[in-house]
């Protein structure tokens, strides 16, 4: 606690617009001694906090800043919700009503947008709920987000880089073959305003991501393939992968058409395969002369030695049961939408992706890593300017 001497009947308001530098002694019959409590309420001036005391006294919170705000041309707004005051240009608070959430590099993002923004975001991340908590680090990620937004936009301005007609066209096109999922342009348009988000916010969305696209293809034009190789060099076991090599048996379950086959017509090839799979148990046949006397695959002919493979470029059923055996080992019959299967594994390793497999892939990281580097240097130098009372209140 600090003692400090006030004369009898000044406004404590007064206190708002002083600088407190000692304590003086006067006559008791003009001053009185009251006692304020200094505080550390949080400071922003230009959106950048700073240290200063700040004091309390009968309840309310003063600092020694309104008036030196003045003076420079300031304009002071002081949060009670977060104990929070900020000191910005009085020009950009101006600026500023009810329907801009903050403003970046003087940009203003308009609540309606801002808020649509984060019904975006929830929709792609599958959020349902969140808690008070979660809804501030939620509210804050959007932010940096729609920050970055307009920082590349604003990048983009300086470079000149824009959108052309065909651009548009293209973006267009994208939307229409999207929106056929949902049964055409007017369908999507209203399961998007379902998740409040119009048509419009989506579209700019659409805008922000292909002139990203011209923007990285700037910085990474002179990506040459001694860089990427380099990258997956450097970044070699991210690209090791584990392939299973093996031999199956197929009987097919569907019509020359590909229509599936009757439900007893299905028994009888089940039966007909346990009995294939019993000889080769019993050791009367081996697998091999099973899978080239019954087996139904086509691709029998070009890959007698079985096939070798990773994940993702079969049926997952078919992968889930060759990955979980052994080399030696066999699997039970199953059935996958082509037929009834036996599969037998050959062997199985760890090997690396090839380079030119790759390539396309290192080359979009490399993108994405250099303009992340510098989009997100500037949105953390960017000045940003909170409208508090809105912004708060989303």
């Amino acid at each position: 606690m600090k003692r400090f001497h006030n004369i009898k009947g000044f406004l404590a308001g007064f206190l708002a617009c002083a600088v407190l530098t000692a304590t003086f002694a006067y006559a008791d019959d003009l001053y009185q001694t009251i006692t304020v409590q200094t505080g550390s309420a949080k400071i922003f001036i230009d959106g950048e906090q700073v240290d200063m005391e700040s004091m309390l006294y009968d309840n309310r919170t003063y600092v020694p800043l309104r008036h030196f705000a003045g003076l420079l041309g300031k304009a002071v707004r002081y949060d009670s919700n977060v104990n929070e005051i900020h000191i910005d240009d009085k020009e950009a608070v101006q600026m500023m009503s009810k329907e801009v959430a903050f403003l970046v590099n003087g940009q203003p993002v308009r609540l309606n947008y801002f808020t649509q923004m984060i019904n975006w975001y929830k929709l792609n991340s599958g959020i349902r709920e969140l808690s008070g908590s979660q809804k501030n680090q939620f509210k804050e990620f959007v932010k940096n987000e729609v920050v970055k937004i307009c920082v590349t936009q604003q990048f983009c301005e300086d470079l000149r880089i824009t959108l052309s007609a065909s651009d548009k066209t293209m973006i267009e096109d994208k939307i229409n073959v999207f929106a056929s999922n949902y049964g055409g342009l007017d369908k999507f348009t209203a399961e998007l305003e379902k998740n409040g988000i119009s048509y419009d916010v989506y579209y700019s969305l659409q805008e922000y991501y292909a002139l990203r696209s011209k923007l990285m293809d700037v910085m990474t034009d002179l990506v040459s393939e001694d860089t990427i190789r380099e990258y997956y060099d450097a970044h070699k076991d991210a690209y090791l992968v584990e392939k299973v090599k093996a031999k199956h048996i197929l009987l097919k379950t569907t019509d020359e058409a590909g229509y599936p086959l009757p439900d007893s017509a299905k028994a009888k090839l089940k039966e007909k395969m346990n009995d294939i799979l019993a000889e080769i148990k019993s050791g009367a046949k081996t697998f091999d002369e099973q899978m080239f006397k019954y087996s139904e695959d086509p691709g029998l002919k070009t890959n007698p030695d079985g096939y070798l493979f990773a994940r993702g470029e079969f049926a997952k059923v078919f992968e889930d049961t060759a990955f979980s055996l052994k080399p030696g080992e066999m699997s039970p019959v199953f059935e996958s939408e082509l037929g009834y299967h036996i599969v037998y594994v050959v062997d199985k390793m760890t090997v690396y992706q090839p380079f030119e497999s790759v390539k396309n892939d290192i080359y979009n990281i490399i993108r994405n890593d250099r303009y992340n580097a510098v989009m997100d240097e500037k949105a953390a130098q960017a000045d940003i300017i909170l409208n508090v009372s809105v912004y708060n209140g989303i």
